[in-house]
């Protein structure tokens, strides 16, 4: 092995130390960041005013009457069963 083979040897050494080095800072920056989205979800999962969706969905339940609402999706439920009852007496007697 010739001398400048021993230089060009130690340089990519060196290149791959760094390298190595950036790996593992890039690679402790991305666990962070995960930790930290992981956090940040499970924080808007159980809070819904740290949430924007949860906020815009707490005002909306909380601006329309519970009672008109439980009305209103009883007569829907009565409605859909009829049609599809409807459905399968069309189906039978085809």
């Amino acid at each position: 092995m010739s001398n400048e083979d021993r230089i060009l040897l130690s340089k990519l050494l060196r290149e791959i130390s760094e390298l190595r080095g950036e790996m593992k800072e890039f690679k402790e920056q991305t666990i962070y960041r995960l930790n930290h989205a992981e956090q940040r979800s499970e924080e808007r999962q159980n809070d819904p005013t740290k949430c924007t969706v949860g906020r815009s969905l707490s005002d909306h339940i909380t601006s329309h009457g519970v009672q008109k609402e439980g009305g209103r999706s009883v007569l829907f439920l009565v409605l859909e069963t009829g049609m599809f009852a409807a459905m399968i007496l069309i189906a039978v007697f085809d």
